[in-house]
């Protein structure tokens, strides 16, 4: 295997790693039914998730 080839691989498992750190959540849209993202910061009983596409919103836990 290349140099090369291991940084590739090794970042690919290094990207997987950091997605299995991730709390990943469907938020409730009213056009899409639901969307899927990953909780950045929750405080008290709100989270702030970051969408697939990149938006961050805020919910409510309740």
């Amino acid at each position: 295997m290349s140099a090369f080839q291991n940084a590739n691989t090794t970042s690919g498992f290094l990207g997987h790693a950091e997605s299995n750190e991730k709390t990943w959540v469907w938020v409730p849209d009213d056009i899409e039914g639901y969307l899927s993202g990953w909780v950045r910061s929750d405080k008290d009983d709100m989270v702030e998730v970051v969408l697939d596409s990149g938006r961050g919103v805020c919910c409510s836990l309740l």
